[in-house]
């Protein structure tokens, strides 16, 4: 798929605007790799996958590993008559527990083609275009990001907050491994050494203009 994407823009079958976003779309589609597409969180697409458990023990096959338990399904009753015929059983030997994960945002932006195409209902306003937003960026030109612990709240920026404020968000909110959440505190300290003084709102106005200034990149504002 990246390989026909990046082929459709090479041969003007699909035309990027502004151009030179053609260097961006090429980076990205011709090295792609792997991608953990899980994430713990409390709202997305749950993933489609249910883990068998065996009412009665003496019903589970032997030799069965914890990976085979797994099966998948549009919903939970597909699912369910999977496994009822992938392990000779009857629904009443069996029980089903979904996935609490969920599905990478990227999944969800996937979908976008669904309704390109008319699904589920068909509508004119998807027939042609396609708006590619930017991104916003930390003083350092990295992307904020909740797994690198650098984004920071507005309304911190405007009710203001000390550092110690700032990293007591990293210790209750963030879901860091200990040695990211020490990175990412170390970098609150550099960047922030005094906290970030009250701005009032029209620190979020001077944003909001820098935003519309429809740059390809919203560095930070402060």
């Amino acid at each position: 798929m990246a390989e026909k994407a990046v082929q459709a823009v090479k041969t003007g079958e699909l035309k990027i605007i502004p151009d030179h976003h053609t260097k961006t779309w090429y980076q990205w589609l011709e090295n792609n790799r792997d991608w953990c597409i899980s994430r713990q969180l409390w709202w997305g697409h749950r993933i489609p996958a249910y883990y068998v458990s065996f009412n009665d023990p003496a019903k589970k096959p032997k030799n069965v590993t914890e990976y085979e338990l797994w099966v998948s399904g549009r919903s939970k009753e597909e699912a369910e008559q999977k496994a009822i015929s992938k392990f000779n059983v009857t629904q009443a030997d069996i029980s089903l527990r979904q996935d609490e994960d969920v599905l990478d945002t990227w999944f969800s932006s996937g979908l976008f083609p669904f309704s390109v195409f008319g699904w589920p209902d068909k509508v004119t306003e998807y027939e042609l275009w396609v708006f590619l937003h930017p991104i916003v960026r930390d003083a350092h030109g990295r992307k904020m990001s909740k797994s690198l612990g650098n984004v920071i709240d507005p309304l911190d920026v405007v009710k203001g907050i000390s550092l110690a404020g700032l990293q007591g968000r990293l210790l209750q909110d963030s879901n860091l491994e200990a040695a990211e959440r020490q990175r990412a505190a170390d970098g609150q300290k550099r960047d922030y050494p005094q906290g970030i003084p009250e701005c009032g709102t029209d620190a979020l106005r001077f944003a909001l203009a820098a935003y519309m200034s429809q740059g390809e990149r919203t560095g930070r504002v402060l």
